[in-house]
């Protein structure tokens, strides 16, 4: 059986399901509540799929509504991905390059650093750049939505990839201003200490490294505190409440109320990579890995 979908439809579609709501998720959609709902039905029929719990002006989504909206959620990134690409044609931009990023690779300088050095010979290409996480940037690397991923960690299987290290970050101890710590404490010092982390979810393999490194120093770091995300992660070292490690080179973003101290001990580095399809690349990508890796 042939379906055919708008995305106009399937935009509405997503706008129910995170609202649960056919009231909120109207006003943000500047329609009525009546046809919204009616919508969403003829959707199910056509699909032969119940996608919510109806219950009055409140839905939920059902199992198989969670699972059609991870998949309307992607195929609306594609779309949208698709789109830029038109608009490039349309502008008659010979030049492009899509470049996907973890934050590391923003906040830590590389990307911003490398092309502002580029554009001083490439002064006519379009640079877009897509923040992504690691493996979403792989996926999209392979179905040709960008030209060049930039992950902390290489993809699994490299098969048809080609795979470059760009840089390694040491990691350097961010404490409150006022600590007693020293440049270089000692294990003891640390096991003291409150620590705050990113919060597992955010890198559950990040959170083993980071256990097995302070290990290997000889202390258990007693967390107390989990973020969110990096800035989170410094406020709350800037509050008091703790010490937590970052990348070096993310000193830049730390406000002068906290200290941000080399740890050369600590066994563990932050990697950088630059990955890209083996056989299809734009000159200016390499250009680009080319300046990165000098970088």
């Amino acid at each position: 059986m042939y379906l055919s979908f708008e995305l106009r439809e399937l935009r509405f579609f997503l706008v129910v399901a995170e609202e649960e709501n056919l009231g909120r998720a109207a006003a943000r959609l500047n329609v009525t509540a009546s046809p919204l709902s009616r919508r969403i039905r003829e959707l199910e029929a056509r699909l032969d799929l119940q996608l919510f719990q109806h219950e009055k002006k409140r839905v939920k989504l059902t199992s198989a509504g969670r699972a059609f909206a991870r998949e309307v959620r992607s195929f609306l990134q594609q779309a949208e991905e698709l789109q830029r690409r038109a608009s490039d044609l349309r502008s008659g931009i010979g030049q492009s390059l899509h470049i996907g990023y973890v934050p590391g690779a923003m906040s830590g300088g590389l990307l911003p650093e490398t092309i502002s050095a580029l554009r001083k010979s490439h002064r006519e290409v379009q640079f877009r750049l897509h923040a992504m996480r690691s493996r979403e940037q792989i996926n999209a690397l392979h179905r040709g939505a960008i030209d060049l991923a930039l992950v902390h960690r290489p993809p699994e299987s490299a098969d048809g990839l080609r795979v470059l290290l760009l840089e390694r970050d040491p990691f350097a101890l961010v404490v409150p201003r006022n600590s007693p710590l020293t440049r270089i404490p000692s294990a003891r010092d640390l096991a003291k200490q409150s620590w705050i982390t990113l919060a597992e979810g955010y890198s559950p393999t990040f959170r083993q490294d980071f256990l097995q490194a302070c290990r290997q120093l000889g202390f258990e770091p007693n967390i107390q505190h989990q973020s969110e995300d990096i800035p989170s992660l410094i406020g709350l070292i800037e509050s008091g409440l703790g010490v937590g490690l970052l990348q070096s080179k993310l000193s830049r973003i730390c406000p002068t109320s906290v200290r941000v101290m080399p740890f050369p001990k600590f066994p563990l580095s932050v990697a950088l990579y630059g990955v890209h399809r083996a056989d299809q690349l734009p000159g200016v990508g390499e250009s680009f890995l080319a300046l990165a890796r000098r970088e």
